[in-house]
């Protein structure tokens, strides 16, 4: 699976795949925000600094008979303008 596959077939925009991984009947897959679409969600600069990293992990719908995880890393972002 792609990062074209993640928008058409799951609906996520301005992502990226990571990695896919298979463990037993369940798809891992870890998606990132691309760099380029990174901003402050207050004031939409793009003068923000990192501050950490937070990863949730979601069903997402199955594939044949194996289950599907999207485990997204979610930056915390710091905006220097505000």
């Amino acid at each position: 699976m792609n990062t074209s596959s993640i928008y058409h077939c799951l609906g996520l925009q301005d992502q990226q795949l990571s990695s896919t991984t298979y463990v037993g009947d369940t798809i891992q897959l870890k998606v990132k925000t691309k760099k380029d679409k990174l901003r402050c969600s207050r004031c939409k600069r793009l003068h923000i600094i990192c501050c950490g990293v937070v990863t949730p992990s979601f069903k997402g719908p199955m594939i044949g008979k194996k289950n599907r995880v999207i485990i997204i890393n979610v930056l915390r972002l710091y905006c220097k303008k505000c």
